[in-house]
């Protein structure tokens, strides 16, 4: 383009721009601004993590305990169930006597206890046996001793001499029933059984043999044990057997596990049923029967250990 020419251009552009000024309602030019950028938080100073080595000991006391199982509750034995508190054994010590030893002597043999017997003196009635007692329940037991033993001279004429000696032992089994309190230290019971009685005859020996006398036996015989003139005379007694046996006691705890008992009994057994026999070789010259008391008393204290 020539000079001459943008200068015409330059002036007729000025010249509108006077004739038309702007107008200050019309819109401006928008002109967008871009907001700075938000402020991006700083990173955080990312810290050094140090690692500590760590024992097997102690990861272990760590970690929870596993769950233990409950021990399974063990099952009483026999001995618990049936044997603990309920068995109790020991020494009884007692003292016996016959009922109706003696009776009046009557000449006729009609009412003597055989021939010319008429007393049954009492020789030893100390007796030292075993006891056990079980319990079924606080107030019931069961008991079985052998702690009865009497012995008895048979006397002829009032003493004037001794045949022999008569020697009632006896087994007994009764049920106690107990006091049911069982705080009492001191508990009463009542038995009910049966004893089992055996009896038995030590001949003297200068009766046994045939001699008048014990003293002509001594001087004469000096210990024979051969028949005199050829006679013997012999006792045989029969077994009482069973009789029914009543108790009455009480039991005193000493301690946990021993027991002291103190008692009283009565058996009513039948009188021992006797033969007397002389004989003179094989022949038989005199037999007679009769009976010797049997039915009995005793007393006593027994010592228990319990179980």
């Amino acid at each position: 383009m020539k000079p001459h020419a943008v200068s015409i251009l330059l002036v007729a552009l000025a010249a509108t721009a006077a004739a038309n000024p702007p107008d200050p309602a019309a819109p401006s030019r928008i002109t967008r601004t871009v907001p700075p950028a938000a402020a991006q938080p700083a990173p955080a100073a990312s810290s050094r993590i140090t690692r500590t080595p760590v024992s097997a000991s102690a990861r272990n006391a760590a970690r929870p305990a596993p769950a233990r199982a409950e021990p399974a509750p063990e099952e009483p034995s026999f001995y618990d169930d049936w044997i603990a508190k309920r068995l109790s054994i020991g020494l009884a010590l007692t003292y016996g006597w016959v009922r109706d030893g003696h009776v009046s002597y009557d000449s006729t043999q009609k009412h003597n206890f055989i021939g010319n017997i008429n007393d049954m003196d009492e020789r030893d009635g100390v007796a030292v046996g075993l006891v056990a007692r079980y319990a079924f329940l606080p107030w019931l037991a069961v008991e079985a001793a052998n702690d009865f033993r009497c012995d008895l001279d048979a006397q002829n004429m009032d003493g004037a001499s001794c045949d022999g000696t008569l020697k009632l032992r006896s087994w007994r089994l009764q049920a106690i029933l107990l006091w049911p309190d069982e705080t009492w230290a001191v508990r009463p019971w009542a038995g009910i059984g049966i004893e089992d009685v055996s009896a038995s005859f030590s001949h003297a020996p200068w009766w046994h043999y045939g001699w008048s006398s014990p003293e002509d036996y001594a001087r004469y015989g000096q210990g024979s044990k051969k028949p005199h003139n050829g006679a013997m005379r012999t006792m045989s007694v029969e077994d009482p057997g069973i009789a029914p046996v009543l108790s009455l006691g009480v039991t005193a705890e000493l301690h946990r596990n021993v027991r002291l008992d103190v008692f009283g009994r009565w058996t009513g057994c039948d009188d021992v049923s006797v033969t007397f026999t002389r004989t003179e070789g094989h022949r038989v010259t005199i037999r007679r029967t009769g009976a010797f008391p049997a039915e009995h008393f005793a007393v006593g204290v027994a010592l228990r250990a319990v179980f």
